[in-house]
């Protein structure tokens, strides 16, 4: 499959979804396998470890990813240096993701985080108050601790962030 997916390089919008629940995927190709102008990026259901993760980070055109269903699973998530470097949209949900370890570096041109059904996520890094680019914080179905650590970003980036919580607090 990712040796064929190498060969669309023109290609901008890949979904990969799992149906078949007892299927976990162990890893994702180099970068190099996936198409080099790929804008947009869907995972349903792939049970990737977070590891994986510096894979995306390495895809210079990517500008959304959208994590969905158990799309990576573990607890902690510690991403590298220079990644994501064209990530706008970062949308995250149904995940076990407890800790979130980054730097404002890692997403320099982030606009939107989207999380979802993260109910065991402890708070968002607080790095994410540095990133001069973040215009939304939307939350749905996550824990208080979430929520607070949102606030405690937006009051320390200023009023321009918008912050969303379904439901509302």
């Amino acid at each position: 499959l990712f040796d064929s997916l190498s060969r669309l390089q023109e290609l901008e919008n890949l979904k990969l979804l799992n149906s078949d629940q007892t299927f976990e995927l162990q890893q994702l190709p180099s970068p190099t396998k996936f198409p080099r102008r790929l804008k947009k990026l869907t995972l349903l259901n792939t049970s990737l470890d977070w590891v994986h993760m510096s894979t995306l980070g390495k895809l210079e055109m990517l500008e959304v990813i959208k994590l969905k269903d158990n799309a990576f699973k573990g607890e902690r998530w510690k991403t590298e240096d220079e990644g994501f470097p064209n990530l706008k949209v970062l949308h995250i949900g149904h995940t076990d993701l407890k800790v979130w370890e980054t730097s404002a570096d890692h997403f320099p041109k982030l606009e939107s985080l989207f999380l979802r059904h993260c109910t065991v996520l402890e708070a968002l890094p607080p790095e994410f108050g540095e990133i001069s680019t973040l215009q939304e914080i939307e939350l749905y179905c996550t824990s208080s601790k979430l929520v607070t650590s949102a606030r405690e970003i937006q009051q320390n980036f200023g009023s321009d962030l918008k912050l969303l919580f379904d439901p509302p607090e």
